[in-house]
């Protein structure tokens, strides 16, 4: 009789409690988009400080219901079914927030002004990839392959020879299109200008 007794005060403790938790239940809310936003900002300040040429890889985690985000000057504005949450960026920001659910390693590079921000895995051609999943326009004469994110040759053409590449330089070793650092890399007869290989 006891026992039933106990159980039955747990029973009405606990189920308005848990019925009052999943009603205010919010798996993402604004404090985690707003959190998001100040990791993007510390790397950007970070490779601000640093300067021209330094860059910064992030990983972030969004929502499953953010609906929008929009990189505008030096602001980026994230937008969830119940909020809008916007944080400026120490520098001007060029590019495109992620925007899909999940885990996302976002690269950002600083070319002396602005914050480039690129994703490779996206399907879309940013900054400086040469090319995105299905996005392989550019790696045309070669096995017409694009290294997948994570591998170290990531959203690069594969290649086995410097014309099988758009900035006409196959680095051997990694089998990717890349881009000339003198002219040693490029072929007989052609001299390396701002990374590409011209005859």
């Amino acid at each position: 009789m006891d026992y039933m007794i106990f159980v039955g005060v747990i029973m009405l403790v606990l189920i308005p409690l848990l019925v009052l938790s999943m009603t205010n239940f919010k798996p993402y809310n604004t404090n985690s988009l707003s959190e998001t936003l100040e990791v993007v900002q510390d790397s950007i300040r970070q490779i601000s400080v640093l300067g021209a040429q330094t860059s910064s890889q992030v990983i972030i985690h969004l929502p499953l219901h953010l609906l929008d985000a929009r990189v505008n000057g030096k602001t980026i504005t994230l937008t969830t079914e119940e909020d809008t949450v916007s944080l400026d960026m120490p520098i001007e920001v060029i590019g495109v927030f992620p925007r899909d659910k999940g885990t996302h390693y976002l690269k950002i590079y600083h070319n002396g002004s602005n914050a480039f921000l690129y994703e490779c895995g996206n399907n879309k051609i940013e900054a400086f990839e040469q090319c995105d999943g299905k996005e392989n326009n550019l790696c045309g004469l070669g096995a017409n392959v694009c290294y997948t994110p994570g591998d170290q040759r990531e959203c690069r053409c594969s290649c086995t020879n410097n014309f099988e590449c758009a900035t006409n330089y196959c680095d051997v070793e990694t089998h990717a299109c890349g881009y000339c650092d003198d002219d040693d890399d490029c072929s007989p007869g052609e001299i390396c200008q701002f990374g590409k290989c011209i005859g």
